[in-house]
């Protein structure tokens, strides 16, 4: 184990963000209605509200920051203290997952500027949604984008990598106990690819636990808070 997490291991069972420490700009009362809509299973409802976000002006993706990742992280809080079920959170998750599917068709996509970003979730976290976001954040700007989804085995993620040669690897860890396996992967990826390997960023809720981390623990090139922060990076 890292210095770091050796010094500070209460960051392995520290909580998610409480909703309000992460939703500055978004409507807490349409977080709550798509909380409930989400935990009830109501799929009609949980579309309209980012539907009508989206035709209030917001983009996919700030509908997506500002309204259904509040929502979900609130979401993995109330399972992580046992006030919903497993099954009530994956409820909500697929709900979200065909939510932003249907989001996606209303988008206007920019059109391409010959980059190239891969997304992927590292071996052993099991969550995609903020994956998908980010992934569907950088196509509607124009990127060229490769979705690997959920625990990518380190080995395969090195080979797709080299195959693809992205400019960008975005790496998802949703977990504190994630942080040493994403260490790993970023290690592994640059011994293996040497100057082949791209520039790596990492997100996900695991990095919230501690100022830096990304940097001071997973020792990533970048890092992005959310999906609207990761752009904000990219765009001139």
């Amino acid at each position: 184990m890292s210095e770091f997490l050796s010094r500070k291991p209460e960051l392995l069972l520290r909580p998610f963000p409480v909703v309000s420490e992460v939703t500055a700009d978004s409507d807490l009362q349409a977080v709550v209605r798509y909380m409930e809509a989400t935990l009830s299973g109501n799929k009609q409802a949980a579309h309209e509200l980012v539907s009508m976000a989206m035709k209030g002006g917001q983009t996919l993706t700030e509908a997506a920051v500002r309204l259904i990742q509040p929502a979900m992280y609130e979401i993995g809080r109330l399972w992580q203290e046992g006030a919903i079920t497993v099954a009530q959170e994956h409820l909500a998750t697929a709900i979200s997952h065909k939510v932003l599917a249907r989001a996606y068709l209303q988008t206007t996509f920019m059109p391409p500027i010959w980059r190239k970003a891969l997304f992927a979730g590292i071996e052993g976290n099991q969550h995609s949604l903020g994956l998908t976001i980010l992934s569907d954040a950088f196509e509607t700007i124009g990127w060229e984008v490769s979705y690997l989804g959920a625990d990518v085995p380190v080995v395969d993620l090195v080979k797709q990598v080299d195959i693809e040669k992205p400019e960008l690897l975005c790496l998802s860890l949703s977990m504190p106990s994630h942080l040493l396996m994403a260490r790993d992967t970023v290690l592994r990826l640059r011994t293996e690819l040497g100057s082949q390997c791209p520039t790596i960023w990492v997100g996900g809720r695991a990095t919230l636990v501690a100022e830096h981390v990304w940097r001071d623990v997973v020792k990533a090139d970048g890092w992005a808070v959310d999906a609207l922060h990761a752009l904000e990076q990219v765009v001139p």
